[in-house]
């Protein structure tokens, strides 16, 4: 099988889209697959996959994916996308997709119909511009993939003739353990609570904050620990003022970014992961992904949105305080439904998230007819 993605940007830039590119290429390397990548500029890194430049994405990069691929002869191609993936006024996404025909082309949304009173957007005439830039990609797409039902809903409500080519296909984490998971250690006191994930506010790492301090003052030793690069440093100084205030600075830590292997061994040596953010427990939260795909425990405050799919994994608690401390006292006194919770977080990324199930679909279907 020989396989074409195209994504604008790959690590070490901070990218989702960047980064799910650089995993399945990964991915089909590992299978023996002939594999490139067409992005950016590429001099800079080396990667353990073929890449090549097609500049701007202007009509020029048209031209450059067509020859480039024309050469290849992938059987299928797979382009991330956004709304501001590529250049803000660039129709290469929709170009490149008709000039591709004779392949088969999946496009993998990420998002999709920006409303015009979006930051991003920020005017009628923009949203309007969008809108019709995401309709054509669509169009000119054989196969659409989405991270969840919800995204999956919200994309066919604004594009109703798309409703037989969307398919959901979850991503993986952007961090996967390397191997055998390392032994997780016996809970015991002082216990580890941990977050990971880009420190910003919608985190709501204030709620994780409050709960420590209520576990705290209830006399249960417990220390929370901050992974992730800090995005919103205002925020992380918000975080420390309010665990001053509330009485835990000194069990309340940012770690900052690690390293994969650093981050396998922070979340072997964690006993419960908290999950607060306020877009909820969806598919696409990279953070808890990572934590399912390591097999440690999940505890996340409910949201509206919080996909059905990890209920029977993790636990969930009403984002509060008390009630938050109220769920995590019960757990950690319960060492066996813990170790429970741990086995089933890791099923649960092994059965229905991860690179090689990803994978596992585009290869399914590249043995589709080309597309006429």
């Amino acid at each position: 099988m020989r396989i074409a993605l195209i994504c604008p940007q790959l690590p070490p830039y901070y990218n989702g889209c960047g980064d799910a590119t650089d995993r399945l290429a990964r991915e089909f390397q590992r299978r023996g697959c002939s594999t490139l990548v067409l992005t950016d500029d590429v001099k800079t890194t080396v990667h353990p996959y073929p890449t090549e430049s097609v500049g701007a994405w202007d009509l020029h990069s048209v031209v450059q994916t067509k020859r480039q691929l024309d050469a290849f002869d992938p059987s299928i191609v797979l382009m991330q996308y956004t709304p501001f993936l590529y250049h803000p006024r660039s129709m290469y996404p929709y170009l490149a997709m008709k000039a591709l025909r004779r392949y088969r082309r999946v496009t993998y949304v990420h998002e999709c119909f920006y409303p015009a009173s979006s930051i991003a957007v920020r005017s009628r005439a923009k949203a309007a511009y969008l809108q019709m830039r995401d309709n054509a990609v669509i169009a000119a797409s054989d196969t659409i993939y989405v991270a969840s039902p919800q995204r999956e809903a919200a994309l066919v409500e604004k594009a109703p003739s798309a409703r037989s080519k969307v398919r959901v296909v979850p991503f993986g984490a952007n961090v996967e353990p390397a191997g055998t998971l390392p032994p997780r250690r016996t809970p015991q006191p002082p216990y580890r609570l941990t977050a990971f994930g880009i420190v910003l506010r919608r985190r709501r790492l204030e709620l994780l904050v409050a709960a420590l301090a209520e576990l705290r003052a209830r006399g249960m030793q417990a220390e929370l620990n901050i992974i992730g690069r800090i995005q919103e440093p205002a925020y992380r100084a918000e975080c420390e003022a309010l665990a001053a205030q509330l009485g835990v600075a000194d069990a309340v830590r940012f770690a900052g970014p690690l390293a994969p292997l650093e981050l396998a061994r922070a979340f072997a040596q964690c006993d419960l992961f908290l999950h607060a953010a306020e877009e909820g427990a969806i598919p696409s939260a990279g953070s808890l992904l990572a934590a399912l795909a390591h097999g440690v425990p999940v505890l996340c405050a409910s949201t509206p949105y919080d996909d059905d799919r990890f209920a029977g994994a993790a636990l969930f608690a009403q984002p509060g305080a008390s009630a938050m401390a109220d769920a995590i006292e019960r757990v950690l006194g319960a060492p066996d439904e813990l170790q429970a919770r741990a086995t089933l977080s890791r099923a649960l990324y092994d059965q229905e998230f991860g690179w090689s199930r990803m994978a596992d679909r585009i290869a399914a279907d590249a043995r589709l007819p080309k597309a006429s």
